[in-house]
C-alpha cells in the first residue's frame, strides 16, 4: 500500500447491534481523536454483510471484524483470503473460540493455566464414543476421576448452559447457569445425573470466593478487569441504583497480566475477553470470549481505542512516533445503505427493499433507526460524500 497520497482506510464488519452502540463507537472515536490524521473509517452495513458478495464489500487496508450471532464469519473468512487486509483479529481463530475442546488445546500449547478436564463425547444419537462411567459422586473418562463438585460445559462455546453437580456432603443436586434472564444467572434443580444429550466437556470445580473476575484485554500490554458475584453462588444478579449489573474494577496482578499478554498472541486477537478464576495466589483461565468489551468505562474505551489505533498505525508506517494533532473525527464512512446521505437526516426505507431482504434486516434496521440516533449524540460523526 502506497501511503504518501491515501489514508489507511479500516473496515468496521460487524452486525451494526454490535458496532452501532456505545462501546464501539466510544473506542472508535478515541481511536480517531489520537489517529484521524492517518485513518479513515468504513462501517460495512447489515445489508452488504448478509446480501452482497464479497466482490461488492468495500476494500480495506485494516479490517475490525468479529462474530455475533447472525455474522457470516465463513463469507468474511473469503473476504480476508482474496483481499488480504490487516485484521485486528484473527477470524479462523474466532471460529475456534466457538469450541470450547480447541480453545483449551490452544490454552494448553500456550502454557495457559485452565481447571483440569476430560470430554465426554457422543454421537448425534448420543451414544458415548470414548470410556466413561458414572457414580453417585464422581465420574470417570478414560480412566481419570472427576469428584463433585465439577462443571459440565456443552462443547459449543455459543451454548451458555453450564452445570455444575454437587457433592452427596453438600446436599446433591446441581446448579444451572445459564444467560442472564431479568434478575437471574442461574436456578437450582435437584437433579444429579449429568446430561447425556451430546458431547460435554468436564472441569474441575475451582473455588472463587464467590465472585467471577471478567478481563478484557487489548494487545498485549493492556487488560481491564472487574469482578462480580458468582452465578453459582444464588443465581440473583446484584444491580446498582442505575439498575445495570453490579462490578467492581479488579487490579490483575503480575501473573494474571501474563496470562493475558500469552492469550491475545495465542488466539491471535487484539481485543480479547476471558473469564479467570482465583483459586488463593493461583489463577485459571475458564473462558475465552473473544471480541468483546467493557461497557460504561471511559479510561476502557480511550485505551482500547489508542492502542487499537496504534497497532494499525505501526502496521502499515512502522514508527510509534505520529505526531498527530488530535484531529476531530469527521473522516467516517458508512458504507452503500448509509453513504451519501448526511447522518442527521438519514432514515432506512424498508419498503424499498421489500424484495430482496430478509426479515432479519428488516427487524435490524428497524432497531438502527433508534441506534443511529445515538450516534448523532455521541460522536458527532459528519459523513463524507465518498462512494465504495
Amino acid at each position: 500500500m502506497e501511503l504518501k497520497d491515501k489514508k489507511i482506510l479500516v473496515g468496521v464488519c460487524a452486525m451494526s447491534k454490535k458496532t452501532m452502540r456505545v462501546p464501539m463507537i466510544s473506542i472508535l472515536e478515541n481511536m480517531m481523536k489520537n489517529y484521524g490524521s492517518y485513518l479513515d473509517i468504513i462501517y460495512f452495513s447489515d445489508n452488504t454483510i448478509l446480501l452482497k458478495s464479497i466482490d461488492e464489500w468495500p476494500i480495506v487496508d485494516a479490517l475490525i471484524t468479529f462474530y455475533s450471532t447472525g455474522f457470516p464469519i465463513e463469507k468474511a473468512i473469503k473476504y480476508v483470503t482474496k483481499y488480504q487486509p490487516f485484521v485486528i483479529n484473527d477470524l479462523e481463530k474466532q471460529i475456534k473460540i466457538m469450541d470450547r475442546d480447541c480453545v483449551l488445546s490452544i490454552l494448553n500449547d500456550a502454557g495457559i493455566s485452565h481447571p483440569e478436564y476430560g470430554i465426554v463425547k457422543r454421537n448425534d444419537n448420543g451414544e458415548v464414543l470414548n470410556n466413561f462411567e458414572e457414580y453417585n459422586d464422581y465420574i470417570i473418562i478414560d480412566g481419570k476421576k472427576f469428584m463433585k463438585p465439577f462443571v459440565e460445559k456443552p462443547i459449543s462455546g455459543e451454548d451458555h448452559n453450564v452445570y455444575i453437580y454437587y457433592h452427596s456432603s453438600q446436599g446433591s443436586g446441581c446448579r444451572m447457569l445459564f444467560r442472564k434472564k431479568n434478575n437471574m444467572s442461574s436456578m437450582f434443580s435437584k437433579t444429579s445425573n449429568v446430561r447425556r444429550d451430546k458431547s460435554y466437556l468436564y472441569e474441575k470445580f475451582i473455588e472463587t470466593s464467590n465472585i467471577d473476575v471478567k478481563c478484557y484485554a487489548v494487545g498485549s500490554k493492556y487488560c481491564y478487569a472487574e469482578s462480580r458475584k458468582a452465578p453459582a453462588v444464588d443465581g440473583v444478579i446484584e444491580r446498582d441504583i442505575n439498575g445495570k449489573e453490579r462490578r467492581e474494577e479488579v487490579i490483575l496482578t503480575k501473573e494474571e497480566m501474563e496470562i493475558s499478554s500469552k492469550l491475545v498472541k495465542a488466539f491471535n486477537h487484539t481485543v480479547c475477553g476471558f473469564d479467570i478464576l482465583r483459586d488463593g495466589e493461583k489463577s485459571y483461565v475458564c473462558d475465552v470470549n473473544g471480541f468483546s468489551f467493557v461497557k460504561g468505562v471511559k479510561k476502557y474505551y480511550e485505551e482500547a481505542g489508542n492502542i487499537i489505533g496504534e497497532i494499525i498505525y505501526n502496521n502499515f508506517y512502522n514508527n510509534k512516533e505520529t505526531n498527530n494533532n488530535n484531529v476531530v473525527n469527521e473522516n467516517i464512512i458508512l458504507s452503500e445503505d448509509f453513504q451519501n446521505i448526511p447522518l442527521e437526516k438519514y432514515k432506512y426505507s424498508i419498503q424499498q427493499k421489500e424484495d430482496n431482504i430478509t426479515d432479519f434486516i428488516k427487524e435490524e434496521y428497524s432497531k438502527n433507526k433508534k441506534i443511529h440516533k445515538e450516534i448523532i449524540e455521541l460522536s458527532k460523526i459528519k459523513v463524507l460524500q465518498r462512494n465504495f
